[in-house]
C-alpha cells in the first residue's frame, strides 16, 4: 500500500523509536477514536513539529486509546486530497467510480472535508479499484489519497467500506447514481444509465463547518472574505440543509451551540 512512513505506538519505547526515525512534521492519531479519546479531545489527529512534542503529546494521550499511530506528514494544500467513491458488484466489478477533491476541511489540517468539488483523477481511480479488487470486495468503498507537493507521489490517507461517506453525495449532485446503483444491484433491477463521471460542476458543502474553516483561515491570513465568497459561486449541494426537511439543519446547529457552551453535555457517537 502506498502510505507514508508509519509507526504503531503501543509503549513509550515505541514512541521514542518513532521520534528518532521519523521525518517531521508528523501526525499522531488513534486507528479509530474510542470514547476515551473523544472525551479528552475534539481532534481527530495532532500535527506535531518535532521529536520533543511527539513524546510530550504521546505521554498525555496514550491512555486514551490502546494504540496510537505516528505517521509522516504529506505536504500540500487541502486541494491535494482526492477522494474516490465506488460501488463493486458481487464479481468485484466497479459499477460506479467517482472522484472528488477537498477545497476546505474542518478542523484545519487534520479534519474532514467541509467543502469539495467533482475532480477527475485517474491515478486515484486506478489505485482505488486495484486495492479493493485485490480482496474481491463487494459493496460501497471509499479511498482518500493525498498528492505530496514535493515528490508528486500519492499516498493513502484513509479507506472506508460498507457505507456512504459524507461527500458521496457529490456523485449524485453531479449526475452519477452511486447509491441508487447499489440499490438496483442488490435487488436485481436494471442498473441506472448515469454511472459514468462526466465534467460536473456542483460543489458539496457542509456550510456550518465551512464557515468555521473560513474564519480560521481568515484569522491566520490564509483566506480573504472575497476569496471565500468567490469560492461559493455556482451550484452547491449542502450536507445537511434542505428546504424540504429543515430538521437536520436545526439539530446540527443546536448541537454545535451546546457543544461550544457545554462540551460535556452532548453525548458523542
Amino acid at each position: 500500500f502506498p502510505i507514508s512512513e508509519t509507526y504503531f505506538l503501543s509503549s513509550r519505547e515505541d514512541a521514542e523509536e518513532a521520534a528518532r526515525k521519523l521525518t517531521f512534521p508528523v501526525i499522531l492519531k488513534p486507528p479509530y477514536r474510542p470514547d476515551e479519546w473523544r472525551k479528552n479531545t475534539k481532534e481527530k489527529a495532532f500535527k506535531i513539529a518535532d521529536a520533543e512534542e511527539l513524546l510530550s503529546i504521546y505521554d498525555r494521550s496514550h491512555k486514551w486509546a490502546d494504540v496510537l499511530i505516528a505517521q509522516e506528514w504529506i505536504t500540500g494544500t487541502d486541494k491535494n486530497h482526492i477522494t474516490c467513491n465506488c460501488y463493486f458488484n458481487s464479481a468485484s466489478e466497479p459499477l460506479v467510480v467517482f472522484t472528488s477533491r477537498k477545497l476546505r476541511q474542518w478542523p484545519q489540517k487534520t479534519g474532514q472535508g467541509c467543502f469539495g468539488e467533482a475532480f477527475r483523477d485517474e491515478i486515484v481511480s486506478r489505485e482505488t479499484v486495484r486495492i479493493f479488487q485485490s480482496v474481491d470486495f463487494r459493496g460501497l468503498a471509499y479511498l482518500e489519497m493525498k498528492r505530496d507537493e514535493q515528490s508528486g507521489k500519492y499516498f493513502i490517507i484513509e479507506p472506508n467500506v460498507g457505507r456512504p461517506t459524507d461527500r458521496s453525495a457529490t456523485a449524485e449532485a453531479n449526475g452519477v447514481e452511486l447509491i441508487y446503483t447499489m440499490y438496483c444491484d442488490a435487488i436485481g433491477w436494471m442498473l441506472p444509465t448515469n454511472r459514468e463521471q462526466k465534467e460536473g460542476d456542483v460543489k458539496w458543502i457542509y456550510l456550518r463547518q465551512d464557515i468555521q474553516s473560513a474564519l480560521y483561515s481568515w484569522l491566520y491570513g490564509e483566506l480573504t472574505l472575497r476569496e471565500w465568497l468567490r469560492s461559493l459561486r455556482g451550484r452547491k449541494w449542502d450536507a445537511v440543509f434542505s428546504w424540504t426537511d429543515l430538521a437536520p439543519f436545526w439539530y446540527d446547529l443546536w448541537r454545535a451551540v451546546v457543544l461550544l457552551i457545554k462540551p460535556k453535555s452532548v453525548k458523542r457517537r
